[in-house]
């Protein structure tokens, strides 16, 4: 399966993202609740400008030219959601990968139980950082920095 990453929300996406924030599992291990169709249109108005005035990164996984999954960055905080058809296959990895290539740093918080999303973020190179509580949900928060090697304004001290 040939996955390639958009780096930008297009209007388009209002759609899917909607969808997935209502599959089950989104539901059961997303921090905040569920909004309603005009709470999401909203929602989506504002993450489109704050795209635009560059205060989010967003980055869209495309199979066959149609979405399978985003991960929004806000202040390097991640949000990650995957279709249902597209899960287990790539995708999740592969976005984060595109994350990691432009962002500085990248956080995750992984309510507890989410085993799955534990283990995609530590397969990813993120670090157990520390538990703490978000919307009243307990969870486990994952951090990601680029290797000291690996960053542009690193200086080898010549």
């Amino acid at each position: 399966m040939s996955i390639s990453i958009r780096h930008q929300l297009e209007p388009s996406d209002c759609f899917f993202l909607f969808a997935w924030r209502l599959l089950p599992d989104v539901k059961r291990w997303s921090i905040k609740e569920a909004p309603s169709w005009p709470e999401h249109l909203l929602y989506f108005e504002d993450l489109l400008n704050a795209q635009q005035e560059r205060r989010i990164r967003a980055y869209v996984a495309l199979v066959h030219g149609m979405p399978a999954g985003v991960l929004v960055t806000v202040n390097g905080e991640v949000n990650i959601m995957i279709s249902e058809l597209h899960r287990r296959k790539g995708v999740a990895k592969a976005l984060i990968r595109a994350a990691q290539e432009q962002e500085p740093h990248l956080i995750a918080h992984v309510i507890i139980g989410n085993v799955v999303a534990a283990k995609l973020f530590a397969s990813s190179d993120f670090q157990l950082a520390a538990t703490t509580q978000k919307a009243h949900k307990a969870c486990v928060t994952f951090v990601w920095r680029p290797k000291d090697e690996e960053r542009p304004d690193h200086h080898s001290g010549e």
